[in-house]
C-alpha cells in the first residue's frame, strides 16, 4: 500500500499551526523520514520554512563537516564552502538555495536564509568558537525548531553554548581538516567538548516544566517543538554552575560521561566491562584507549 504523500501545503499549515511567525529568526534541527514521505523532500520543508517566516525572518542550520583522525585523510578532503554537511538532508538542500549564506569557520559550519543569514554567518570564522553562530541567535531573540523524536533529533542546539561558555572540558581523539585562507593552506584541530546525547535529550522534559517551550505540535507525522533559545540557554547555565553532575548520564555503557569529563571520576572496568556484556566489541576498545587519553578540549593554550 502506498503511502499518502505530504505536501507543501501540509508542512506550511503546520508550521503555522506550531507558531512559526512571520519575522522569525529560527534554528532548525529536523528529521525528514520523521515527517514522513514528503512531496519534493528536504525542498519542500525548506520553502515552507521560508513562506512562513517572510523575507523579514531567518532560517538557520548545522551544516557541519567531517574531521579527520589521520592527516593524509584531512589532506585529501580539503573543506571548502562547497565541502557537503553530514547534517543531513535538509542541510544538504539549504546549501543549494540561490540566497544561501554559509559561515567560514573550517567545522562547525552554518547556514542560514533570509534577512540576518550574512550578518550572522560572516561573523563566523576560523577565529570563532564553534557555536558562536547559536550564541548571538539567542540575545537576538532567537528560536529553535525540533522537528522528530528524542530518538532522531539531539537536543535544542543551545546545550553546546552553554558548554562552550562554561569551557567545560572532555577528552576528544585528536582530529582535524584542511582548509585555505587566502590560497595559504592551513590546519584547523578540534578545539571544542562536545557532549552526551542522552543528557541533551534529557533535559528537553525540564524546558517544558520551567516554561523553555513556546509550543508543541506535529509537522507531518513528526512531533515538533519551538523553544526559545534564550530560556534553554539560561537553564543549561544554571545546571552547570549547580552541578557538573548534572550533564552526566546513567548508562554504564557511555564512554562520554564515564570516563570522557575532566570533572567526574573515571570509572574505566565498570565502562569496558558493560560494553563487553553487551557485545559492543569495538567500542570496548575506544574505551580502553581513552583511558590513555590526555587530549582535553578546549585547551587552555
Amino acid at each position: 500500500m502506498t503511502k499518502p504523500l505530504i505536501r507543501y501545503d501540509d508542512i506550511l499549515g503546520d508550521l503555522k499551526k506550531l507558531g512559526l511567525q512571520k519575522g522569525d529568526l529560527v534554528n532548525i534541527k529536523a528529521s525528514l523520514k520523521s515527517i514522513g514521505q514528503v512531496d519534493g523532500g528536504a525542498k519542500t520543508l525548506l520553502d515552507a520554512l521560508i513562506a512562513v517566516v517572510g523575507e523579514e525572518g531567518t532560517i538557520v542550520t548545522e551544516a557541519f563537516v567531517n574531521m579527520y583522525h589521520k592527516d593524509r585523510d584531512a589532506k585529501k578532503n580539503i573543506v571548502t564552502q562547497d565541502t557537503k554537511s553530514y547534517a543531513g538532508a535538509f542541510a544538504n538542500e539549504i546549501l543549494k538555495h540561490p540566497n544561501v549564506c554559509r559561515s567560514t569557520h573550517p567545522v562547525q559550519k552554518f547556514a542560514a536564509v533570509g534577512s540576518l543569514a550574512k550578518d550572522l554567518m560572516e561573523r563566523h570564522t576560523p577565529d570563532s568558537r564553534p557555536y558562536d553562530v547559536l550564541k548571538e541567535m539567542i540575545f537576538r531573540g532567537g528560536k529553535n525548531i525540533r522537528i522528530g523524536g528524542l530518538e532522531k533529533v539531539v537536543g535544542v542546539g543551545t546545550t553546546h553554548v552553554a558548554l562552550d561558555d562554561m569551557k567545560i572540558k572532555q577528552k576528544r581523539y585528536h582530529l582535524s581538516v584542511y582548509y585555505k585562507d587566502g590560497g595559504e593552506l592551513k590546519k584547523f584541530k578540534i578545539c571544542w567538548a562536545n557532549g552526551c546525547k542522552r543528557v541533551f535529550n534529557n533535559l528537553i522534559s525540564l524546558f517544558f516544566e520551567r516554561n523553555a517551550v513556546i509550543s508543541k505540535g506535529e509537522i507531518g507525522k513528526a512531533e515538533a517543538i519551538i523553544t526559545d533559545m534564550k530560556k534553554t540557554y539560561d537553564i543549561e547555565i544554571e545546571l552547570l554552575k549547580s552541578d557538573l553532575k548534572n550533564f552526566r548520564c546513567n548508562d554504564p555503557t557511555c564512554i562520554n560521561c564515564n570516563l570522557a569529563w575532566e570533572h567526574t571520576p573515571k570509572r574505566p572496568l565498570r565502562t569496558i566491562y558493560a560494553l563487553l556484556k553487551e557485545k559492543e566489541f569495538g567500542h570496548a576498545y575506544w574505551a580502553f584507549t581513552m583511558i590513555f587519553n590526555r587530549n582535553y578540549q578546549p585547551r587552555e593554550d
